[in-house]
């Protein structure tokens, strides 16, 4: 690849200034204007601990802005910081300096102010001139930037190292020697304004660092395979996190430059070319040892092309480390167990964890002298919520009279509805099992176990036809796929083991080239407890057929729900999976499913747009009408995307609705789920009880809700190990003229919908179906799947 000699290397600092749409703006508002309140009433109430922590702040102190740059630019945000505290006294020493651009402090220099100094480790001569943006008032947005700054300061003082946006302590990693890998414990902060006031949310959060260098996995790779090195290298790094040592930024890796190496690639430096090697010589004092070795190609991520940074990002293999747990630790059982130990805290230990760094921050005397100076306090007491428990859901199956009971404190109601008949079973006839012929003997012992637990389920099996095989290459599972008579309902493949090669083709193959819902059984799960293993299976065979599984009762009748999600293409550079499912009848156990690619954000909010014109229409021929309220439930959006999907793809969506007569006057609520927070929740039954997880059913709607926010956060799933996440709903769009409460309830009733899980999920089953969907085609199928799939749900 070649690479334009102007484009900056790693951790470059140009271009970085923060633009309007990342920097203070003014939040935006969605509580709707006539609602009185956006608290829920109904179900019992109960009292919850939080990691949240009140700030006191001052409201009558004016704080002055300044924008800071650097001449001959620096690149390390440390050394920036270590230049502007050798004159701290300009400001009084009370200042907060982002590392960047932005500095605020007490003190009013209306006039350019220009100062000099020296780094130590080059004795290179920096100007820094320093200009007057403007005063800020306390109550502006600008300043929680000024207090999140603040707190990053304090878990430096207290010795924390920053990787990426958060804080670890390395005195505290903890080694799994096996397997090279570390894990260190950290601190996630971060500070807004709530209903409850300015809070401060402090999340645990633990970073995997492999001691395994990108350089050490490429010298790997060239001893395994020589011949086939390159692409060997681009699939194990494209798509790896790294950090690199140096200043302890994280990066995703996009691609591998075989064309240059350190002493080759140059770029242009302040007039002056300059190499790679030279440049990590001259700014962090690192000696590059390998001066053969590839290059590291990192592409502005989207968020940092909207801010204006479009320059590619190039690193050093021997100067980073990878991140995270690659496929094969996934599947080490040994390797996860003991990585759960140190990552998956209960309640009461993450509650025991959250106040030690609590109480060792505001234990500092320099964070407790800095936070003096500006008149601010962090409440050491984690805040107290009133949240509420659900009334508990009843399923309904064929007897659509007599709801099933099930215990709302499991989130499951797998036992319950075993012997109870779907509601609207799908026989299992004109199907196919190809598998191994060394299996015979299991697979016909299975098969029996299938027609034992379908018959309570109303489904009826039918024999199936069979291939054998005499391998399991993948060319030969391909061969007799194509001998699979053209009648067939569905296609039950048998493998060995989970080799994502085959089963991506298999599944490109039944998904593209011959339209077909498949089921695939590794030998390994096939040789579990028989039973459970053939409910789920049967049960998952007649959904992808067809079948209507259960249901919960939802009032709002002609109501379509919607779910979108989007996927990263792990084989397509630059393209994303966007997904759409919704339901098309009243009951929501019937779906219909369409797949769109996209490059931008433009392209992905005028896919959403024709695939809900799509969804539409399916549900119109479903039901001889159009719906009188549609339910979007949006995953996938980022806290800085949440501004683009209001003002672009809700228009779009409005727009659409209003050019059709029948569908001008439609009640719509739309929905951004998002169940990546950092809020957790701890329920203390008695004074002298232990805290736990809260209930499934619990809703957060007070306190620790944005004030500008129409939301709340729903605990609808159980856990048995760690700690439960709750899912925070935004409602950005409501003309349903619904309660709160009624929000609330759908979106509870609809985490029991999924039907590849007889229990709760952490969202609703529309959002799942998405989330699911895009993940295959990104994945494994890499296009649009066939057309004739559409109304069935067959990438579950």
């Amino acid at each position: 690849m070649q690479m334009d000699s102007s484009e900056t290397p790693s951790g470059s600092f140009r271009g970085r200034g923060r633009s309007s749409q990342f920097g203070a703006q003014e939040p935006i508002r969605t509580i709707p204007p006539d609602l009185v309140s956006k608290v829920g009433q109904g179900g019992t109430a109960v009292r919850l601990y939080s990691n949240y922590f009140s700030m006191m702040t001052p409201n009558d102190t004016i704080v002055h802005g300044y924008h800071v740059t650097f001449d001959p630019i620096v690149e390390s945000p440390k050394i920036r910081r270590g230049l502007l505290f050798s004159h701290r006294d300009v400001f009084d020493s009370t200042y907060i300096f982002d590392g960047g651009a932005d500095l605020k402090a007490l003190k009013e220099i209306p006039e350019p102010l220009t100062l000099f100094a020296t780094t130590q480790h080059t004795n290179q001569n920096i100007e820094i001139t320093i200009k007057y943006t403007g005063p800020i008032s306390w109550g502006h947005p600008e300043m929680m930037r000024l207090y999140n700054t603040q707190m990053r300061r304090n878990l430096r003082h207290i010795g924390m190292t920053q990787i990426g946006s958060d804080f670890y302590n390395a005195s505290e990693k903890k080694s799994i020697p096996d397997y090279r890998v570390e894990v260190w414990p950290g601190i996630l902060t971060a500070i807004n304004e709530h209903d409850g006031g300015i809070m401060a949310v402090v999340s645990c959060c633990h970073k995997i660092i492999r001691k395994d260098s990108a350089l050490d996995i490429l010298k790997r790779l060239w001893q395994q395979d020589r011949q086939n090195f390159q692409n060997n290298s681009r699939s194990e790094l494209s798509g790896s996190i790294v950090m690199s040592h140096y200043n302890k930024k994280t990066y995703q890796i996009d691609d591998v430059i075989f064309q240059r190496n350190p002493v080759t690639y140059r770029f242009d430096k302040q007039g002056t070319s300059i190499s790679l090697k030279d440049y990590y010589k001259d700014q962090y004092k690192i000696d590059v040892k390998d001066d053969n070795q590839p290059l590291l190609l990192v592409k502005p991520t989207d968020r940092q092309r909207r801010g204006g940074i479009e320059q590619d990002i190039v690193l050093i293999p021997e100067l980073c480390v990878l991140t995270g747990i690659t496929e094969a630790m996934k599947n080490d059982m040994s390797f996860r167990r003991e990585l759960d130990r140190h990552v998956r805290l209960d309640p009461v230990r993450r509650l025991q964890e959250m106040q030690k760094n609590i109480a060792k921050i505001m234990s500092n005397d320099q964070v407790k002298s800095e936070m003096e100076r500006w008149g601010i306090a962090l409440d050491p007491r984690p805040a107290e919520i009133t949240g509420r428990v659900l009334p508990p859901e009843q399923i309904f199956m064929a007897d659509e009279t007599n709801g099933i009971p099930y215990q709302q404190q499991s989130g499951s109601f797998d036992s319950s509805i075993r012997s109870q008949r779907l509601i609207a079973p799908v026989a299992l006839e004109y199907w196919v099992i190809v598998a191994p012929m060394r299996e015979k003997g299991t697979i016909e012992q299975y098969l029996d176990s299938l027609v034992n637990v379908a018959r309570p389920l109303g489904i009826k099996i039918g024999p199936p036809k069979f291939f054998w095989l005499e391998n399991d290459r993948t060319s030969t599972y391909i061969e007799n796929f194509r001998k699979i008579p053209s009648g067939a309902k569905m296609v039950h493949v048998v493998v060995p083991n989970n080799n994502k090669d085959r089963y991506s083709a298999i599944k490109h193959y039944f998904c593209c080239e011959q339209p077909c819902p498949s089921q695939v059984l590794t030998l390994r799960v096939l040789n579990k407890k028989q039973l459970t293993i053939a409910t789920k299976l049967v049960l998952q065979m007649s959904i992808k057929m067809g079948a209507q599984a259960w249901t919960v009762h939802i009032p709002a009748q002609n109501t379509m729900f919607v779910g979108y999600n989007t996927c990263k293409d792990t084989s397509k550079k630059g393209r994303t999976v966007g997904a759409f499912v919704c339901s098309t009848n009243a009951r929501s156990t019937s779906w219909f499913s369409q797949v769109s690619y996209h490059k931008t954000f433009e392209e992905m909010s005028s896919n959403f747009t024709a695939n809900f014109k799509s969804g539409l229409k399916a549900w119109n021929r479903e039901n001889g009408r159009f719906p009188e309220r549609i339910i979007i439930y949006r995953d996938g959006v980022s806290e800085g995307q949440i501004g683009f999907i209001y003002k672009t793809e809700l228009k779009q969506i409005l727009d659409l609705l209003g050019e059709h007569e029948d569908l001008k006057e439609a009640g719509i609520a739309f929905t951004i789920v998002n169940k990546r927070v950092n809020a957790r929740f701890f329920l203390r039954p008695g004074p002298r009880d232990p805290v736990k997880n809260p209930t499934a059913g619990t809703v957060i709607d007070s306190v620790v809700t944005r004030k500008e926010r129409y939301d709340f956060y729903l605990i609808s799933q159980s856990v048995r190990f760690g700690t439960v996440n709750p899912t925070m709903y935004n409602i950005i769009k409501d003309t349903t003229r619904w309660k709160p409460i009624h929000h609330q309830l759908l979106a509870y009733k609809l985490c029991h919908l999924y039907y590849n899980w007889t229990g709760t999920i952490s969202v609703p089953a529309p959002c799942h179906y998405a989330y699911k969907l895009a993940f295959l085609i990104g994945n494994c199928i890499h296009q649009e799947p066939n057309h004739a799939l559409a109304n069935q749900l067959y990438f579950l």
